[in-house]
């Protein structure tokens, strides 16, 4: 399975359903299931399921449609690609036979940031070969050109460098973390870069600007916060609390503990401000900050008196 955008995991069976051919289905978080397509081997237009192969993963596009292979059956016999909307419209390409695009596909589908899908067959191929081992092809899925965030740093505190991926980079080009420009970027090559996440920097989209051309991200960039002094160490009921750190400037809530602070303002990324909330006993408690971009603690404890 696959977790989508709206947090929902995805998935494609290659047997069961209505018509025995495999479905495709929706499974919430709080596991309710429920049956999206399912695949029909002669009227729908599909070629039926992956019955003896393996199954592989869907694959959800910029737009929100999902992707996905089914390596034999259908009508012609040689397998098919299938697009289901997030409205849940399915449509499908037969590979024909004879097998000149290639038949049987068996790979999970990827999308370049070019916006176009791209897979293999192993077998099939053009009449000229012989025999044919198989083609590498693309699918134009109708995306444009995006930004694709390097997976492991989807989310990180400010001063950190994100990698991503793209078209048509230059030295030129300005990179954005949520509307804020980043004052560091290492371009490598045309299609990656890689720049610090900025003072100030929102939880959003990643935007780089070349020229007239923005590509946007799909993924939304989580800035993480960090709190990194306070002052004072210690106080009463009410005392005004100065937070450091950065990541701040989104804050939305401020704990002493497990106490919400009824009184708190953001003066900047950096710094916040909060009164310690009665309800607290005498004791120590850490201090933590939330954001959409996540909750930070303290490194050490504050002393209620």
């Amino acid at each position: 399975m696959i977790q989508a955008k709206n947090g929902n995991l995805y998935g494609a069976t290659n047997q069961g359903g209505a018509n025995n051919f495999g479905s495709i289905y929706k499974l919430t978080t709080a596991g309710v299931f429920t049956d999206l397509h399912d695949f029909n081997n002669t009227t729908d237009a599909t070629c039926g399921a992956n019955v003896g192969r393996t199954q592989v993963n869907l694959l959800q596009v910029t737009d929100g449609s999902f992707y996905g292979v089914n390596g034999k059956n259908g009508p012609s016999g040689a397998g098919s690609i299938y697009k289901l909307t997030s409205a849940n419209v399915f449509t499908a390409f037969l590979f024909p036979n004879p097998p000149v695009d290639g038949e049987f596909p068996l790979s999970t589908l990827l999308q370049n940031t070019n916006g176009l899908l791209y897979g293999t067959t192993p077998s099939g191929g053009p009449t000229s070969c012989n025999p044919c081992l198989g083609v590498f092809f693309s699918v134009a899925t109708g995306d444009a050109a995006f930004v694709n965030l390097e997976p492991t740093q989807k989310t990180a505190i400010v001063g950190t460098k994100v990698g991503m991926f793209g078209q048509g980079f230059s030295s030129a080009s300005v990179v954005k973390f949520g509307g804020v420009a980043s004052t560091s970027v290492t371009l490598s090559g045309t299609t990656y870069l890689t720049a610090k996440v900025p003072v100030g920097a929102i939880t959003g989209t990643v935007t780089v600007t070349t020229g007239a051309t923005t590509l946007t991200s799909p993924q939304t960039f989580k800035v993480k916060p960090k709190i990194t002094t306070f002052s004072p160490p210690s106080g009463s009921i009410g005392t005004l609390v100065t937070i450091n750190g950065s990541g701040l400037i989104q804050a939305t809530a401020v704990k002493f503990g497990t106490v919400k602070a009824t009184t708190f303002t953001v003066v900047s990324d950096s710094e916040v401000t909060a009164d310690v909330p009665s309800g607290l006993g005498a004791g120590t408690v850490t201090i933590s900050i939330t954001t959409p971009g996540g909750t930070a603690n303290s490194p050490t404890k504050f002393t209620v008196n």
